[in-house]
């Protein structure tokens, strides 16, 4: 049967030279040591950098996997927001050429605009990097998980 969990300690991130920012944030995090699951690298995907503990803990092949799983959700968390970027562009263009034509008055309207269209820009980014941290997380836990075998 295969382990569902490897445990992490604070020392091992002393051991690979984790900086002091990222020391100080898995003890705020999670004290001396982790159990390391996939719900618990989903859970803390925003809150901790699971790339690094992936550049520093996983085998060569464990990484190459890693990095094909982080790529394939960075090529969707790019799909997902380059239509809103666009949106956001092409509103952002229409309403300086407004500004243009009616300077003063139209640059309160092109603040108004752009923000509104940058505003929903973010939304769609921050759902879409929760989604990418979520799966670079699952992806260095279970691969984490599979190497302690």
């Amino acid at each position: 049967m295969k382990p569902n969990s490897r445990i992490l300690t604070l020392a091992d991130l002393v051991r690979v030279g984790a900086c002091s920012q990222a020391r100080e944030r898995f003890a705020e995090l999670f004290g001396e040591s982790v159990n390391v699951t996939a719900e618990l690298a989903e859970r803390y995907a925003s809150d901790f950098d699971f790339g690094f503990a992936a550049r520093a803990f996983l085998s060569a092949p464990a990484l190459a996997e890693y990095e094909r799983i982080r790529a394939a959700a960075l090529a969707e968390y790019k799909r997902v927001t380059a239509p809103a970027f666009a949106e956001y562009e092409r509103i952002r263009v229409a309403a300086l050429a407004e500004y243009r034509r009616n300077c003063d008055m139209a640059l309160a309207e092109y603040e108004r605009i752009c923000d509104t269209a940058l505003a929903e820009y973010k939304r769609i980014c921050n759902t879409a990097l929760a989604e990418y941290e979520r799966i670079c997380a699952r992806a260095f836990a279970e691969l984490c998980i599979q190497e302690a075998l």
